[in-house]
């Protein structure tokens, strides 16, 4: 969907919900300029507002190399932690500290620090292409009922705000005792079936769970768990950034750095390799084996 496109069906269709929406507004993103994007859009302490997004960023030199509104935008307030961004191509939240509403494209780098600085100078994102639309909506009181007259009818954004508006009813929760990397965001692609099972079904995503963990670094301490994985998400080597995809278990130590253990597509049984994203610290390593594994072996 073009950006005139995207402006034009939401236009069209805000008039459904209009006696529910406070303030709508469009918001362009470009993926070339540094974070932050100003908005203009003042928002109040305690009020809902849903916030709609579209489009891509892309390297310059190499469009395959590309990430969707979901992962690449992000959002915070008043110039302040927290930073957030959509799991979805949409999402609603209470205004939890008034202030202005900010946008940034984060690709293709990273965040330095949870108030919103990157780990880049301006001159990187220069590389990168495309960018973003977002209608805010500010709701004169209860979201759900303006996400409920938004979903009603066959178009494209009817249906994107039913599903919105499913999120809002049964909203998701990591796992209990696990939270999300904030660098990374928050997702739904985890889920708890029981206590100490974690479900993970993923499309076009990713996150990272936590879990603080202390234990003795010696021979003695063992890393174990069991697995079952349906489909894995590379089919070539992942020691290339084109197919760095996959999912793991990894054990992270006090210097930041960590080993990340998982299922490989076609590497042998014990390789190892350097994580191939060079904005990321770490080492990488895969393991191919659902067996216990001594923390020793990090070397």
């Amino acid at each position: 969907m073009t950006s005139e496109e995207f402006r034009a069906e939401w236009s069209s269709h805000l008039d459904s919900a209009a006696d529910e929406i406070r303030e709508s507004r469009f918001v362009h993103v470009p993926a070339n300029c540094p974070p932050w994007t100003v908005t203009g859009i003042e928002l109040a302490l305690g009020e809902q507002v849903s916030i709609f997004a579209g489009g891509r960023a892309w390297l310059e030199s190499n469009s395959a190399a590309w990430q969707d509104s979901h992962f690449a935008l992000w959002f915070r307030i008043g110039g302040k932690a927290p930073i957030f961004r959509a799991s979805r191509d949409s999402r609603t939240f209470v205004v939890r500290q008034a202030g202005e509403l900010e946008m940034a494209n984060i690709f293709p780098t990273m965040w330095a620090d949870e108030s919103g600085a990157v780990a880049a100078t301006a001159e990187l994102f220069q590389r990168a292409a495309g960018g973003f639309d977002v209608l805010v909506i500010r709701w004169r009181s209860d979201a759900q009922t303006g996400l409920g007259q938004l979903a009603r009818g066959s178009k494209h954004c009817a249906r994107i705000a039913a599903g919105e508006l499913a999120a809002v009813r049964q909203p998701p929760h990591p796992p209990s005792g696990w939270n999300y990397l904030w660098m990374v965001g928050e997702s739904d692609v985890f889920s708890e079936v029981e206590q100490g099972v974690i479900r993970c079904d993923v499309a076009d995503e990713a996150a990272i769970l936590q879990k603080p963990v202390s234990a003795p670094f010696d021979p003695d301490t063992h890393l174990g768990w069991s697995w079952k994985i349906d489909s894995l998400p590379a089919t070539g080597d992942e020691s290339f950034l084109s197919n760095h995809d996959y999912l793991s278990i990894a054990v992270e130590f006090d210097n930041g750095r960590d080993l990340t253990y998982f299922w490989s597509a076609v590497l042998a049984p014990e390789t190892s390799f350097h994580c191939p994203v060079s904005m990321w610290l770490g080492a990488r390593r895969t393991w191919l084996s659902e067996v216990a594994i001594p923390i020793s072996d990090a070397g």
